[in-house]
């Protein structure tokens, strides 16, 4: 998963299913409706719990149930069509300024390591610490991709428990040196072994400004 392609991949999707007003309920609104509720799904996934978005994912959710409603009767008026394409661009609208909103948050480390200068030591040796703006995952190593049903799990946890160290689970890794990184702090890249979807989620909120860039996570250190 790519927090950023992903939602572009929802706004082109539904920008090229809307209805076509001129015709009846035919084969290919029914295909676009379908396709519509996927995206508007996936979308309700991706933003669960954004607190800046709720009168967007409710008219999310209302245009669902009312799509999967259109196609059990079979029953879609022209004048419905035009007030359906009115609420999903109204929601695109939103959905681009979203993007071009998180897109600038998670270009806010670029490349090398100085924002790690302040960057707190472990007290003990076998762990170190990763503020949560920086677990843009596309900048660093996983053991394992993203996965949709692991990826649930996590978005169900609290902030508390997702930056709680398990010792049980312990999110683990190291880093190591980008070759625009000085010698003088930390490697800004980290090599994840364990732990990734839980710090996808975390990323995830901070983007949605529902957890501090600059909270720390503990990582058991293992290469």
């Amino acid at each position: 998963m790519d927090i950023i392609r992903d939602r572009l991949k929802v706004i082109i999707n539904i920008k090229t299913n809307l209805l076509d007003e001129t015709s009846g309920l035919n084969k290919r609104n029914k295909r676009n409706l379908k396709e519509l509720i996927s995206y508007l799904e996936q979308f309700l996934f991706l933003e669960d719990g954004n607190l800046s978005l709720i009168s967007t994912i409710r008219d999310c959710e209302e245009l669902v149930s009312l799509f999967n409603n259109i196609l059990k009767t079979g029953e879609c008026s022209s004048d419905l069509k035009i007030v359906i394409n009115r609420r999903l661009k109204d929601i695109l609208s939103v959905m681009v300024k979203w993007l071009i909103k998180i897109k600038h948050r998670s270009e806010e480390i670029r490349s090398g390591n100085d924002h790690l200068k302040k960057l707190p030591q472990h007290s003990d040796t076998e762990k170190f610490y990763v503020m949560a703006k920086e677990l843009n995952l596309n900048r660093h190593f996983l053991q394992h991709p993203i996965n949709e049903v692991q990826l649930r799990n996590q978005i169900d946890r609290s902030n508390e428990e997702l930056v709680y160290y398990d010792i049980l689970d312990p999110i683990a890794g190291h880093r190591i040196f980008d070759s625009a990184d000085s010698s003088l702090y930390p490697g800004s890249v980290i090599v994840i072994k364990n732990g990734h979807h839980r710090l996808f989620e975390i990323y995830r909120r901070y983007l949605q400004e529902r957890i501090k860039g600059d909270a720390l996570v503990q990582f058991k250190i293992e290469y």
